[in-house]
């Protein structure tokens, strides 16, 4: 119990400290007991093509993110997640991205799986839950995707694991916004409503551990649907939907042999269909560290 408490401690800490929109979270397995995962992500994105809204312009922007992750029991874990974090510098047609991304608060509970409630060796399934809190976008644009609004966030991970070598994952995840104020450079005066964002994500992912090198090589293909159906509801003449469709693909090496284990994942997602969307490419590398846990705690998801 103890645990539980500590772990709820350390993330109420964090709000003052991480801030961004949940992103590269789908990932079932979780974190183990005792473990502290660290999670460092800078990214590169850029714009090379136009969807259907010829006034976003184009863009480039480099940013850098960071996660804390706690797990109190095999089963549960506590995020503060900051992704993609802080806009070192960018470049877009009619304005620039806000300097800070949203965050993400929450907990994460293992359901079905090796180390979870329900104890299976083919099925995983988890439920995390949590809360998006933002930070007003200095000298930001309407078109940078982070809408820097209060949400609550509800996220399911499932893996059908086929063979040692192979599992298909699962992810889906629903922020709802209640009706609230934009607290950013264009809609400063009015009240905006944009209530759901809905995002489903499938994955063939491949695993193969090399035994006399304490190593895990991970690499999968993720495909993505976002949508929201109501953008600016409360504006008759600016109701919309919001959609994209994303492909990508990411390799991981997990690294366990060592006295602080450790993951450094390669990950590219590109936009190839949208609609009122930016569609910014994104190459990431991500690496993440295992603190006082198992050395066979590396995922390798990459995600």
């Amino acid at each position: 119990m103890r645990k539980i408490f500590f772990a709820i401690a350390l993330s109420s800490a964090l709000l003052f400290v991480l801030s961004g929109t949940p992103a590269g979270a789908e990932e079932t397995r979780q974190v183990s007991s005792g473990t502290l995962r660290l999670t460092i992500a800078p990214s590169f994105g850029f714009q090379v093509q136009k969807f259907d809204s010829p006034d976003t312009g184009k863009v480039m922007a480099v940013s850098a993110g960071m996660g804390l992750e706690y797990g109190a029991t095999d089963w549960f874990c506590a995020q503060a997640l900051w992704l993609p974090g802080i806009n070192a510098w960018s470049k877009m047609d009619g304005g620039t991205y806000g300097r800070f991304s949203d965050a993400f608060l929450g907990m994460k509970f293992g359901i079905i799986g090796e180390n979870a409630l329900v104890v299976r060796d083919n099925y995983r399934l988890a439920i995390a839950a949590g809360v998006i809190t933002p930070l007003p976008s200095t000298d930001g644009s309407d078109h940078e995707g982070d809408y820097h609004l209060w949400g609550t966030a509800l996220q399911f991970f499932y893996d059908r694991i086929v063979t040692p070598l192979f599992y298909l994952n699962l992810y889906a995840e629903f922020i709802y916004f209640p009706d609230q104020r934009l607290i950013g450079p264009n809609f400063t005066t009015r009240s905006v409503y944009h209530p759901l964002d809905m995002t489903y994500e499938a994955d063939f992912r491949f695993r193969y551990a090399v035994q006399d090198k304490n190593m895990v090589l991970n690499w999968g293909f993720p495909q993505t649907i976002f949508f929201s159906p109501w953008i600016n509801r409360n504006d008759p003449n600016a109701m919309d939907t919001m959609v994209t469709v994303t492909t990508g693909l990411f390799f991981t090496a997990s690294f366990t042999g060592f006295k602080v284990p450790f993951d450094i994942s390669l990950i590219y997602k590109a936009p190839i269909l949208g609609r009122n969307v930016q569609p910014v490419q994104r190459l990431s590398i991500l690496g993440r560290l295992y603190f006082s846990g198992s050395r066979e705690q590396g995922t390798g998801s990459g995600e």
